[in-house]
This record gives structure tokens, sequence and C-alpha cells, in this order.
């Protein structure tokens, strides 16, 4: 019996017109269980007036992972030629738009744009009558705008999505926040992104937190203090309500800054406006740079009013008051501190201690002071082998430790 010859490749005869072979290749596309492979005996073919056409077929468009596999396939098997412009890619961002396929939209701009190192894609954005998009049947669209700007930002080029920005609002294009704030967040220099963001309220935009939060990071990490404090206070101003997350960025800015008696205010703000604290607030306040006492102050004052201590809070405090505890427990077992009442070894109180001593005694005492327990720990196991020294740190621990322990007596009677 004799075997079935495969099929003979497409005759160029019978495909000599390029409406034949659009008609070919949708049908192959549009069959469900076709291999993209079937496609490769006619590249040689493939025209790019007819992949455009392909791309931005009605019958396709309504089939966007087909389309998508197709891209991802043309890639890597058609000439260069064919797939280097940016239309290709254009062609086929509407259907992915239409269907919501934002994600895998972005990811093509991306990889696109770090191989596009003549900015190619940029220029027939910002540019377009350069090459008529309508020739074309591309439309520049709100979400191709929006999704570039998201694409130049995240491949590092902030500059040219603010350019992009610039060009929406010629346009008369209003850009989602989103893109504001993807925006701001990308721009290095911090002045240009909120000269951004005046021009964005200028044109009706409502700016949220997210915006001002997004900057007073910003300028809290350049230590411009003042500035950050000046965008909350415009912020309050615009009624703006902040939330934990935006109180948790001043509040941390604060710390970080050692402007504790702000940071403490900002978290009694917080309190008094009915929000919950969550872990990140806490972490902050008591891991501050001597915040522990400060801390402890508004942690029962709060309880005094009979205010509810939630059990994160609580074993917080317990977590962090731990350190220190442990830290004057290696203290004792190392044989270090003899009498836990004995103070600091100062330079007035110094008489038969050698200099080496004061000096690591006053160290240990300044760290514990600013609540680096862990730190303290360190420069006290160094120091081990040396004698006659003295700590400070007993007292401040049992007066924190006084005041949790009350704290959780009263809060344990008010439950």
């Amino acid at each position: 019996m004799n075997k079935i010859p495969p099929p003979l490749p497409p005759n160029p005869n019978q495909e000599s017109t390029e409406p034949q072979l659009f008609r070919t290749l949708t049908e192959i596309l549009t069959r469900d269980t076709t291999p993209l492979e079937s496609l490769t005996p006619h590249i040689q073919h493939l025209t790019q007036p007819l992949f455009l056409s392909l791309l931005s077929s009605k019958t396709l468009a309504q089939r966007p992972n087909t389309l998508l596999s197709f891209f991802k396939w043309a890639q890597s098997h058609l000439p260069h030629s064919l797939i280097k412009s940016p239309l290709p890619l254009l062609s086929l961002l509407p259907s992915l738009f239409q269907y919501h396929k934002h994600s895998d939209a972005k990811s093509l701009l991306v990889s696109f744009i770090n191989s596009d190192h003549q900015h190619v894609l940029h220029s027939y954005i910002v540019n377009p009558s350069n090459w008529d998009p309508k020739k074309y049947g591309i439309k520049l669209s709100k979400p191709l705008f929006d999704t570039c700007i998201s694409a130049y930002v995240e491949s590092g080029k902030p500059h040219l999505a603010a350019q992009i920005f610039n060009k929406m609002k010629r346009l008369n294009v209003q850009p989602r926040l989103l893109t504001c704030n993807v925006l701001v967040n990308g721009l290095k220099k911090l002045d240009d992104a909120y000269k951004l963001l005046n021009k964005a309220s200028k044109r009706g935009y409502c700016l949220d937190e997210v915006s001002y939060g997004t900057l007073i990071t910003g300028y809290f990490k350049d230590g411009k203090v003042d500035r950050a404090l000046k965008l909350w206070d415009e912020m309050k101003e615009k009624k703006i309500v902040p939330s934990v997350v935006t109180y948790n960025i001043i509040i941390a800015g604060l710390c970080r800054s050692e402007k504790t008696e702000q940071a403490i205010d900002k978290m009694n703000e917080l309190l008094e406006n009915g929000l919950i604290p969550n872990e990140t607030t806490y972490n902050t306040i008591i891991h501050g740079e001597g915040m522990l006492e400060k801390a402890l102050k508004l942690f029962n004052t709060w309880i005094s009013k009979g205010r509810t201590i939630d059990a994160v809070t609580y074993n917080t405090m317990i977590s962090r008051l731990q350190e220190a505890e442990d830290f004057k427990s290696k203290m004792v077992e190392e044989g270090k501190v003899k009498d836990l009442r004995q103070s600091v070894v100062t330079t007035e109180t110094s008489e038969g201690f050698d200099s080496s001593s004061i000096a690591y005694s006053e160290q240990i005492n300044e760290l514990c002071c600013k609540g680096k327990y862990k730190d303290a720990m360190h420069i006290f196991e160094e120091t081990t082998q040396k004698a006659n020294l003295s700590w400070a740190l007993h007292n401040s621990i049992k007066r924190e430790q006084f005041d949790i322990d009350s704290a959780a007596i009263e809060h344990r009677r008010g439950s």
C-alpha cells in the first residue's frame, strides 16, 4: 500500500496576491489547534504591510492571545527588517488594551524600549506628524500614552516618559492618576517631580496621598526635612486625608532625621484621628533612635485615657524591652555588673578606672540612651577581657521596665 505523500509547499503562483495570502494566514491563525510553525512556509511572501494588516486585523483583534503568540513567534522567525520598526508593536497594542491585557502590553513595550537605542518609538509617539499614524491605521490612544509612560519609567528613562506626559498635555489627553504617581516616583530630580505635580494640579487633577507620599519619601531620603514637612502641610491643606501608610512615611522620616518629638506628635495625631497603627508604625517608633522612652510615655498616656491597646502593640513593646533586658542579663552573667544600682562611669566618677574603661562605658551608655541595645551588646562583647568596666544601662532599663510593667497591669485591669 502506497504511503500518502506529504503536502507540497505553497506555490508562489497561488499566493501571488497579498489578499490571498492574508486570507490564508488569517485562516491558519484562527484555527485553535494549528501550530504556529505551519506559518513558516509563508514567511518568504510576508511583507511589512501584510504583517501590519494581520496585527491590526479586526478578526484577529478578537483573539488577543493568538495575536500575542503570533507577534512573539514573528520576533524570532521573521527577518529583522520586518520587526525592527515600532509599527508592528503599535499595531498589536490596541487589541491588548481592548481586552485589558495591560501587563502584556507593558512587558512588550519595556522589551522594545530596552533595545531601542535610537529612541525611535519615543519619536513616533511624541512626533507623530513625521510618520502619519492614520496611514497605518494606528491611533495614539490614552492607554498607549499611559502604558508607554510606565514602560519608560521601568526602563530607567523617566525623562522620556516626562516628554510623553507633556505630549498628552498638549493633546489635552488626561493621564490616569496612577500614571502621574508612577512618573513622580521615577523622576530622579525631586524638584522636577514637584513641578510635574503642580502642573497636574492646575490641569484639574485631584492628587492623592500616593502622589504626596512619594515626594515626601524622596525628600526625607535626600535629607530635605523642611521640604518634606512643607509637602505634608500642603497635603493637609488640600483636604487629602493621610492613611496609616502615609503617617508611617512621615514618622519614619522624622525618626531617621532625629526629630523624635515631632515623630511622637505625628503618632499621637494618627491616634487622635481614629486610625489604627500597624506593626510598621510601632516598629518605626520603638526602634527609632532614642524613641523607646518616648514611645513608652505615649503608650502609658493612651492607657490612662482608657484606650484599648492591641496585642501587636503590647508584644512589640515587650520585644523591644527584651533587647534591653537581654543586654543587662549578659552583663550580669559576665560579672561586669556586680551591683545593679551602680551608675555609669564618667569623667566625674572615674576614680579607680582606666581611661579605656571610661570611654567604653560612656560609649555604651550613649548607645543605650538611643535605644541601640544590640550595638551596645556588640561593644560590650568586645570588652569582655577588660576589667573594671561599669555600665549605666540598669537605671534606664529599670525605669523603662517599670513603665511597661505598670502599663501592662493597668491594661489587664481594664480588660
